[in-house]
């Protein structure tokens, strides 16, 4: 079932949109789920608003009774509506109808509020990640280079709170949308009674009703204890699925920052797995930096026993040469310092690590770069062959936090000057001319540059 017709008609040239990456996202009653969906559509630069399971089934009224008692739904008809609102085409976050960019847009991913609650749900996700791996396949094989439906990447995100924790803030939701209720009753923009559809209707807002398990401990209590019933349900996913647990016990700062520590980019999760082992052979930035420091002081230590002479010319070097240079390009906050001095040609060129070393250790950022000129410097006169000589260029690029030299106040604001006195059409010229006679009667004498044309064109 999981794999009915929405979902077997993103073969081919479907109308349906795929999701590249669909985040699966559950948690225990007021751990925040909607409150940090908005932080994980940034931080995975997703449009398409998120499917909130809750409201799915809003116009059945079976299963809003199910709800408001904090009771679990029907799977069947939980599934259809998902895949439903899953492969649906449109449904931005701004509610705004979509056209094909953005619609390519939506199938960079989504977000899932609330699925899967039980066993039989776990193994519909399972079904679809599977029959979308085997659509990504074919498509694959039809057209490589235009793959219509995308790897898929499942991610299941867990917000954990505990029982007390989620009781206080489901019981404070409600105190707050009881609050808000009766702010809106008060001022009119909801129906004191039932039957004053007018007035709600001019107000153009919605009836904002607090969840029935909000305003009960007894139903807050029974909602966590539901989904601790089920939580063994989505351990199952860890088999499948890159899952993360987050605890959400702490502020919402704290929160989204392990969202976000959770969420960052994985390449052995998007990537291929062929892909994935070819571009590993290249290390990590971070494992390059991890101990640079540390052996930044050994060779720095070393050198004074292994090129003892080589480091002397070297520290003279930099005392002589590029200090100077540095200190003339300060304001700038950069220095290029170009050298033919065979001192870095010597010892497979341990003099240009030392430089780099000694500047690194002192602060700056340094970058080295070689060049080669080839000089003519022979001819033989009867084949016309001209010989060069190599010249090497070292040069080394040393960067440095530059001086604040002058701070731009900000220009004051000013009315008087239309902007339409700047264009150059005759109809304009009267007016200028009054603007400066007026600048002359209150202040005694125009601005500096007022009325003359000496200073047009000056501004970049």
């Amino acid at each position: 079932h999981a794999v009915r017709p929405q979902a077997r008609g993103v073969h081919g040239t479907p109308p349906l949109v795929v999701p590249r990456e669909i985040v699966w996202l559950n948690g225990a009653p007021g751990s925040g789920k909607g409150t940090n969906s908005a932080f994980i559509m940034q931080a995975r630069g997703f449009i398409k608003a998120p499917i909130e399971m809750s409201n799915l089934l809003k116009s059945d009224p079976a299963a809003q009774k199910k709800i408001a008692q904090g009771l679990l739904l029907d799977d069947e008809a939980v599934l259809d509506s998902l895949l439903d609102a899953l492969f649906h085409p449109s449904g931005s976050a701004s509610g705004a109808v979509l056209g094909p960019d953005e619609e390519e847009d939506c199938a960079a991913g989504v977000i899932v509020d609330g699925f899967p609650r039980t066993n039989t749900q776990v193994d519909y996700i399972k079904l679809l990640h599977e029959k979308l791996e085997a659509l990504h396949q074919e498509s694959v094989k039809e057209d490589p280079l235009n793959v219509t439906v995308p790897r898929p990447i499942f991610r299941i995100l867990v917000l954990y709170v505990s029982e007390e924790e989620s009781v206080r803030r489901q019981l404070e939701r409600g105190r707050k949308a009881e609050f808000h209720r009766s702010v809106l009753k008060d001022a009119r923009l909801v129906p004191d009674e039932e039957g004053e559809e007018e007035a709600e209707a001019s107000a153009g807002r919605a009836k904002f009703e607090p969840r029935l398990t909000d305003l009960s401990e007894e139903a807050a209590r029974n909602r966590y204890k539901i989904f601790r019933e089920h939580y063994h349900t989505l351990l199952r996913l860890r088999r499948y699925f890159h899952f993360t647990m987050i605890n959400a016990m702490g502020s919402l700062a704290q929160c989204e920052a392990q969202i976000a520590r959770e969420l960052r980019y994985q390449s052995k999760l998007e990537l291929h797995a062929e892909v994935y082992d070819r571009v590993t052979r290249i290390p990590l930035a971070q494992s390059m930096v991890e101990n640079a420091r540390s052996q930044l002081v050994t060779r720095m230590n070393s050198y004074r026993h292994t090129h003892a002479d080589t480091f002397s010319a070297v520290i003279n070097t930099i005392q002589t040469q590029i200090v100077p240079h540095i200190r003339r390009c300060a304001i700038a906050g950069v220095a290029v310092w170009e050298s033919r001095d065979p001192l870095f040609e010597a010892d497979n060129g341990e003099a240009i690590d030392m430089v780099l070393d000694v500047l690194s250790e002192r602060g700056y950022g340094v970058t080295y770069r070689e060049t080669e000129e080839h000089i003519p410097d022979t001819v033989d006169l009867a084949t016309g062959k001209i010989g060069t000589r190599t010249s090497k260029h070292h040069l080394f690029r040393v960067t440095f936090e530059r001086p604040k030299i002058r701070t731009d106040a900000p220009s004051a604001k000013s009315d008087k000057t239309p902007l339409e006195l700047l264009r150059t059409d005759e109809s304009q010229f009267d007016a200028a001319s009054k603007m400066v006679v007026g600048s002359i009667k209150r202040g005694g004498r125009p601005l500096e540059g007022a009325g003359s044309g000496a200073s047009r064109g000056r501004q970049r």
